[in-house]
Parts: C-alpha cells; structure tokens; sequence
C-alpha cells in the first residue's frame, strides 16, 4: 500500500479488550469506504487474547509497556505515527453499529472550519435504565454544530466530544495535541479548539454501540 494513498488512520488502544474485539475490528474492516485507511491498535500490556485477535486482520500492532499508557499521551503517539490525512479516535470497546459508521463521521470533515467529529453512542444489550437514560440525553438524533457563535458557554455539555469514536484532522491536530496532563483529553481538546475558532461537529448517522453500567 501506497502510505501517500491513505486518508484515514484509525487509532486504537488497547489492554485486555477481549472477545468483543474481534467484532470491533471485523466491523471496521468491512466499512463502505472508498478511501484507503489504516488502523493502529496500540496494545499497553495484555495478557489475554487481545494480541491475538489483533494479529488475525491487517492492523499496525504496536505494543507499549504498561506504564507508558496515558489516555492523551498514547493518542498523541498514534496520531504521531499515523500516515492518514484524518485520525479516527475509537476505545476498544466501541463497536461501529454498520458499514457507514466511518464514511459519515469523515464526511464532516471536508469542510475546512470543522476541526473534528464524534459519533453517537447507543448502549449495548444489558445496559442499565440510568446508562440509557444518560446515552439517549446526551448522544441526540440531531446534527449539533459546536463553535464560538453557536455554544452559550465552556461548559461540559457545550464542549462534549468523545473518544469513544470521534474525527480529527491531523493538521489541526498538530497545532492542538492531546494534554497529556489530564484524565479527560478528549474534552480538552475540544475545548481549545473551539476557542482557536474553529467548529465541532455531532454527527448521529455515525454510530457505535458503547456502554458501561
């Protein structure tokens, strides 16, 4: 593969992901997707079968120890070594709900304002009624566009985005890397640049069943 040809990058970390991944990732490698992309699982120590698993498709395995995972530190490494033009966020345990999931979260991005995307989140079977409740409140099935002119104030809510499947453009990530200094890197991110002026999306037609009770 010609590494100039691809357009997306799809960053993963991992450790101890299990048997779900192997929906994870069968799922991303039969996306409808005209363009080339790669996808990067940065594995942090696993002892179970997440190597393996990992092995079965054509995915750059790099593998960390331990104590070098941080949430913004390991995002940040994948982004560097990445060669997509746009870098895809996903956690091991988001599953893309169908083939479309990667061509409307990229689609966003053609627009030169926009900075980066995230996708809906719907929860998975044996989600409790508070799990639902909070997914279906803050992941609507409406597009929101995220900027200074649209947003009333810094707040969590205004802000959101999410690395449990989101967008960025590699370019906008190299004036903005992840803080490494905190827990939530992906908020801040976002956070820094809707200030520098440009937008966020939500897109809800990219979709990812993730949950957790």
């Amino acid at each position: 593969m010609n590494d100039n040809n691809i357009k997306v990058s799809i960053i993963i970390p991992t450790k101890n992901a299990g048997l779900e991944f192997d929906i994870v990732l069968k799922r991303i490698f039969d996306q409808n997707f005209d363009e080339k992309f790669e996808v990067i699982v940065i594995d942090s120590g696993s002892t179970y079968e997440t190597i393996e698993i990992a092995k079965k498709y054509p995915v750059r395995l790099i593998q960390i120890k331990p104590e070098e995972f941080g949430h913004g530190r390991t995002r940040n490494y994948g982004a560097d070594i990445s060669k997509g033009e746009y870098l895809v966020f996903l956690t091991q345990d988001a599953i893309p709900f169908d083939n479309n999931w990667l061509r409307y979260l990229i689609s966003n991005l053609e627009d030169e304002n926009v900075a980066g995307v995230y996708n809906k989140q719907i929860p998975k079977n044996g989600a409790n009624i508070f799990e639902k409740f909070y997914l279906n409140k803050v992941y609507p099935d409406y597009k929101i566009i995220k900027n200074l002119r649209t947003i009333k104030s810094l707040t969590l809510n205004e802000i959101r985005f999410s690395s449990g499947g989101s967008a960025i453009k590699k370019d906008v990530w190299k004036k903005h890397k992840f803080d490494e200094s905190v827990l939530f890197e992906d908020q801040a991110w976002s956070k820094t640049v809707i200030l520098d002026g440009y937008s966020i999306i939500y897109e809800p037609n990219a979709k990812v069943y993730h949950s957790h009770n």
